[in-house]
């Protein structure tokens, strides 16, 4: 369990989110909080806002009320944890397909799919590409790349959704498959 889980309200921040005026290229709209590492204080917060780029909102400080892209991720972030270096650790469940983009680019048609009754799994099959994989990155505060773990076959785990470092070892497990895996980092 994050910080963000239990210091910040969720239900407040979507709807003061979802009083905010759409843009056109708004996705998602996934709400982390960045706690310091040295401290308790919030100082920022991280946002998947646009699918696929983790933003960085400035709670306080000079650039209070301001956001920056921090990185644009290979895919579809399902979680972002902050380690004790204020690294962030991203777990990116699934990939870019050409369905997703072409349902990006036509919102309309993604909508109609949508309300198809066409079964789970075969969205699922759709959205991933039908092929199992996972990736995790691992960036700096200022957004930089630092490592990069990634089973392209999905062998070993795929479908990952939680990501932990702790000890030196990188846990990751998966809302949608029954795993916990153990990566040692050293």
């Amino acid at each position: 369990m994050t910080m963000s889980r239990w210091s910040w309200s969720r239900s407040e921040d979507l709807k003061k989110k979802e009083e905010e005026p759409r843009k056109k290229n708004d996705r998602l709209c996934l709400w982390l909080v960045r706690v310091s590492p040295k401290s308790q204080r919030r100082e920022s917060g991280t946002s998947c806002r646009s699918i696929g780029r983790l933003r960085k909102y400035w709670l306080e400080g000079e650039k209070a009320g301001t956001s920056e892209v921090m990185a644009i991720l290979p895919g579809f972030p399902d979680n972002v944890k902050i380690n004790k270096n204020g690294e962030f650790w991203v777990a990116v469940n699934s990939r870019r397909t050409m369905y997703t983009y072409l349902s990006s680019l036509y919102p309309k048609i993604r909508k109609f799919l949508l309300k198809l009754p066409i079964p789970e799994k075969i969205q699922y099959l759709l959205h991933t590409g039908g092929s199992p994989h996972a990736v995790v990155v691992k960036y700096s505060p200022e957004g930089k790349i630092l490592q990069i773990l990634e089973d392209s076959e999905g062998k070993v785990v795929n479908a990952v959704s939680e990501v932990e470092e702790k000890d030196g070892k990188l846990w990751m497990g998966s809302v949608s498959m029954p795993y916990v895996a153990v990566y040692e980092l050293s």
